[in-house]
């Protein structure tokens, strides 16, 4: 109702100050009149409203994808970043690797949280590789270092886009995904299944945290006191880029004594 009242002043100011006086030549008076209004009354106001009645908001917030510190009635609905991970370290232990090595762009928050979880699931603490968030420089990074990751049997991005961007470039430099190197992302992206091999994937179950953050909203309407934090539980997703490792057998002479026998006795039945 306030809106609309003030709606046709706002609107007559606009053509007044915006066209009619401008158009007449009056600018340095307009420009006089917008510089005074900024700074005089527009930021002021902004500092008033950003500083004091962030702690009295009115209007129920559900952050679905991030995180807010408590600031009035904010609710935010996270995923379980950390058992991400550790489904992941697990998935790569199950599958005989030894040395794996997780990948992001920063090393705090969600993604620390993932590498957290990504050691917990392997049982040691693993290798981690800040990446460049910029394409070309992350390339060019990836060229530097190419070497040292062909010593990784596997490696866990902390998001689907950064392990099919590094599956890009293995691809270009002919390195096959996943004969010499295994990649798990997290995201559950439908990206997933648009690459070859098909990307293995810790899985956001979008729809539930859709849902919920309705669901969360409506009691916040209904109830102004209404607080909780909600964390929506995630997946791994089995596909095809995780190859079973075999780790080889030394050809020394004890092993390969073993080895003979065992052939012989099965040579005699």
């Amino acid at each position: 109702m306030k809106i609309a009242i003030l709606a046709p002043v706002k609107v007559e100011n606009m053509i007044l100050g915006g066209g009619i006086i401008r158009s007449g030549g009056r600018t340095k008076y307009i420009m006089i009149i917008d510089i005074l209004g900024t700074w005089l009354v527009g930021v002021p106001l902004g500092l008033f409203t950003g500083l004091y009645l962030k702690l009295h908001i009115r209007i129920p917030i559900v952050v679905y994808d991030g995180f807010m510190n408590d600031q009035g009635r904010i609710n935010n609905i996270t995923i379980d970043d950390h058992d991400g991970g550790k489904q992941a370290g697990e998935y790569f232990r199950k599958m005989g690797h030894k040395k794996v090595l997780c990948i992001a762009d920063n090393d705090i928050c969600m993604d620390l949280d993932r590498y957290n979880g990504f050691c917990e699931g392997f049982g040691a603490k693993t290798d981690f590789l800040k990446i460049p968030m910029i394409g070309t420089e992350r390339n060019r990074f990836y060229e530097e270092i190419l070497n040292q990751l062909l010593t990784y049997t596997g490696i866990f991005a902390v998001s689907d886009y950064y392990a099919i961007d590094l599956m890009t470039f293995l691809k270009a430099h002919n390195i096959n995904v996943p004969d010499d190197i295994s990649i798990i992302g997290f995201d559950g992206s439908d990206d997933c299944t648009k690459v070859v091999p098909a990307l293995t994937s810790v899985s956001q179950n979008n729809p539930l945290r859709s849902k919920t953050a309705i669901e969360v909203l409506l009691k916040m309407i209904n109830n102004p006191d209404y607080s909780d934090k909600i964390c929506v539980p995630v997946k791994l997703i089995e596909r095809d880029s995780i190859k079973k490792y075999h780790r080889m057998i030394p050809s020394n002479s004890s092993l390969f004594f073993l080895f003979s026998a065992n052939s012989s006795m099965v040579q005699g039945t």
